[in-house]
């Protein structure tokens, strides 16, 4: 046999031998690029959606949360009454002082921080300005002067006060008490949807002494 018949023989099963040696190698070549193209969050994603839906465990769903905030040292039972509206603050006109009395509705005296004695009218200022005024006059105190923009009433106001030593020693079958008349002044302050009414002397220095109350209260009992 001739060397090209030799060579026309064996071509078959050469080229058979190379395909089949060629195979793997392109596998591995599709596989390596697969590889390189292969993006890992992609993978995740796709796991990830065939992944069941996430269940709660049971002691996990409770109710949903009081909206009442917890206040240190008070219980819940009256945290959640102050949510409830229980136990919320009453309407002002139902508000009772510290000694268990309901406070004043109409005029009251009382004293400021400073100790001086003062009347609270629950009228704006343009009505207390009459309603004070007039009780003045009804007090039989004399009115001298008065001044609106200021607020204030100049007031000769008659009162008793103590005799001297000298004077009770000379004059022993007199009373212990004169009668004397000073001048003072009676302001009126507005406070709010309230006046207040102070008393100063005539060198307009707050009165502190009882005197002050004495007018004051005069004033308060013949308000309208």
């Amino acid at each position: 046999m001739t060397m090209r018949g030799i060579m026309q023989f064996q071509t078959p099963p050469v080229r058979l031998l190379t395909v089949v040696l060629a195979l793997p190698l392109l596998g591995g070549c599709g596989g390596l690029s697969g590889l390189l193209g292969h993006d890992p969050q992609e993978q995740e994603y796709k796991e990830a959606q065939s992944l069941p839906p996430l269940e709660v465990p049971p002691d996990l769903t409770g109710a949903p949360v009081s909206g009442a905030l917890v206040i240190p040292g008070v219980d819940d039972g009256t945290a959640r009454g102050a949510a409830d509206g229980v136990g919320a603050a009453p309407p002002p006109e139902q508000l009772v002082a510290q000694d268990g009395a309901e406070q004043p509705t109409g005029p009251y005296v009382d004293r400021g921080v400073d100790g001086a004695a003062r009347l609270v009218v629950p009228e704006d200022f343009a009505r207390a300005w009459r309603t004070v005024g007039k009780a003045i006059e009804a007090a039989e105190m004399k009115v001298d002067d008065r001044d609106r923009s200021r607020g204030l009433y100049f007031v000769d106001y008659r009162h008793s006060q103590p005799r001297g030593r000298i004077s009770r020693t000379l004059m022993f079958w007199a009373d212990d008490q004169k009668t004397a008349e000073e001048r003072f002044l009676v302001l009126l302050q507005s406070e709010g949807d309230h006046t207040n009414v102070l008393v100063f002397d005539d060198k307009e220095k707050l009165v502190t002494t009882p005197i002050a109350e004495d007018i004051l209260r005069k004033i308060q009992q013949n308000l309208d």
